[in-house]
């Protein structure tokens, strides 16, 4: 099961982006999160391969007993972990750019209605 999720993770890099940015769609944003892996490898390599999931299991393989040094590892992968998120971000505003008036995104009109 551990094995399924980290690849699920890995798989799902783009597709929070992909609906954020881009669609409604559930279906949609998974098409185009597999299709930006397969387009931008291997330049996506480091966004698809270091997800903020394997930061977090890293601190589980190692476990901190002592209560200031825990708290200080899980706010330094905390942070780690905002920072990938938000390069992964980049990175697909790089790929997919998304320009409306008010510099916000948005979903065009073409996307129609959210099914599925």
């Amino acid at each position: 099961m551990t094995a399924f999720v980290v690849i699920m993770d890995f798989a799902l890099t783009f597709v929070p982006a992909a609906l954020a940015f881009t669609t409604k769609s559930v279906r949609r944003a998974l098409r185009i999160g597999f299709s930006m892996i397969r387009q931008t490898w291997p330049r996506s390599a480091l966004y698809v391969l270091c997800p903020v999931l394997a930061l977090n299991m890293n601190r589980l393989a190692s476990p901190v007993h002592l209560p200031m040094l825990r708290l200080m590892v899980d706010g330094a992968l905390t942070v780690v972990g905002l920072l990938a998120k938000g390069a992964t971000v980049a990175f697909y505003l790089r790929e997919r750019p998304v320009h409306s008036d008010d510099g916000a995104a948005y979903v065009g009109v073409m996307d129609g209605p959210a099914v599925g």
